[in-house]
This record gives structure tokens, sequence and C-alpha cells, in this order.
């Protein structure tokens, strides 16, 4: 199971029998949690900020014929839907490319009906490998620093990280890898996070545990005697958070 199946699952588990939920899929990219809602019966929506995919976004989503509709461009950061208009909105992989935190859990708490949910998947600050270009603690380093520029050199020296047959030399790697870093990610602590999910949002829950299990699926029998503490620890280390959290009833 992938990130998508499980998020995918944990929204069918929210499903009450009556109308189909409406979900909005925060950073839907090309929208393959859209069409994997869509064919559960979910009215799910999604929204992205199109800048980096080198294509006109209507070719780059799954089914061109959503872009403008179902799937919507937000270039200014806003959420191009109505207010209190999504049960439940889910992120995958984007918070920590979220420069203004702020504008982005306003934008998520307007347009969520009273009581609704959000679901957030993500690395923060304190995971050990980033996941961008698969070197380990290279993002605990300061922005624009060569202390990062030589520590991702030298990784790269030794055979670490992804996209090395795209990138050209080592020093080209290198410097795309931490050019990519300083300007499209920000990572945070977790304590950090919760202080800003929660002056929008209560009752947050974190997930990390089940989120493993269900990642391995059947291989999960052998976590069966493994404290649920120790499973929150691994994933965040290796992997993030995972957490929901309400809006309060109005």
């Amino acid at each position: 199971m992938d990130n998508y199946a499980y998020i995918a699952d944990w929204v069918r588990g929210r499903r009450s029998g009556g109308a189909a939920l409406k979900v909005l899929d925060y950073g839907c990219g090309q929208g393959v949690l859209v069409q994997m809602l869509r064919s559960a019966g979910c009215d799910c929506y999604g929204c992205d900020a199109f800048v980096q995919v080198g294509k006109a976004p209507r070719d780059y989503v799954l089914e061109r014929e959503w872009f403008g509709t179902l799937i919507r461009d937000m270039p200014d950061g806003k959420i191009p839907f109505a207010a209190e208009a999504f049960d439940i909105v889910v992120n995958n992989q984007v918070i920590e490319h979220v420069e203004d935190l702020e504008l982005t859990l306003a934008e998520l708490h307007r347009v969520l009906k009273p009581g609704g949910l959000v679901l957030s998947v993500f690395p923060h600050k304190s995971v050990w490998r980033e996941g961008h270009c698969g070197v380990a603690f290279v993002h605990w380093f300061p922005k624009r620093s060569r202390a990062r520029l030589y520590y991702a050199t030298a990784c790269r020296a030794l055979g670490f990280g992804y996209h090395k047959e795209k990138l050209g030399s080592i020093g080209a790697w290198a410097r795309n890898r931490c050019q990519y870093l300083d300007e499209q990610t920000f990572y945070r602590t977790l304590p950090e996070i919760h202080r800003h999910f929660l002056r929008y949002f209560r009752n947050l829950r974190h997930w990390e545990a089940s989120y493993l299990r269900a990642r391995l699926g059947s291989r999960s029998r052998m976590l069966a005697v493994v404290p649920d503490a120790l499973l929150v620890a691994l994933v965040r280390a290796a992997a993030g958070c995972v957490f929901s959290c309400e809006k309060a009833a109005s």
C-alpha cells in the first residue's frame, strides 16, 4: 500500500452512509488521489500551484477534461473553491513545500465545513532522509550554506542521491538539489507544526502507528508485539508525520 491508497482508505473510513463525502486534495499534482476517490464514490476535487510541471497543467493532469473544473490552479495560494464546501481536506507530501503556512491553514479552515477534517501526511525537519534528493540530513543544514553544498557533493560522490543520471556531474547534481531545497522546501519541527495547526483546528490526532501497519499490509503481523510508541518513532524518523485535525463545529 502506498500513501495514495492509505489516504483513500482513511477517507472511506469516515463515511457513515448518506450522501457521498465531498473531499479536496490540496496539492493534488496529477490528480491520482482525485481519481482514486472518485472511483470509490467520493465527490473529490483537487487544487495545486502548477508552477513546476514543465508543461501546460491541462496536459499534466491525468484526466485532461478535469482541469479547470474538478482540478483547479491556485497560483496565488488561495484555494479556488467556496467557503465551507468540503467534509474532508487531505494533503500528501505538500506542507513541506508551503512557505506561508498561515495562509494555507486559513484557507483549509475556510473551505472546510464545521466539524470537517484535515488529514496531513508530510515530512518534518527531524526526519533523517530528505525524500526529494535521497540524502540523509541534508535538509538540516541552513539554506544557501556552503556546508550544505559541500555535504551534498560528498554524499553524491559516495553514490547517494536520486536523479543522478538526469542531472549530470557530481557538482551539477549537488548544486541543483541544494537549489531545489533552498527554494522549494520549508521544513519545520513537529512542535512548530502542532502550534500552527492548533491555531486553526482542534482534536489533533496522530496516525503514524496505524499508517505503518497499513503500509506494510500482511507483513505488519510481525509488528503485532511492537509498541505503538516505537512505531510512531520509526515513522517520524523515516518518513515524517501523519495526523488529522478538526474544524470546530459552529
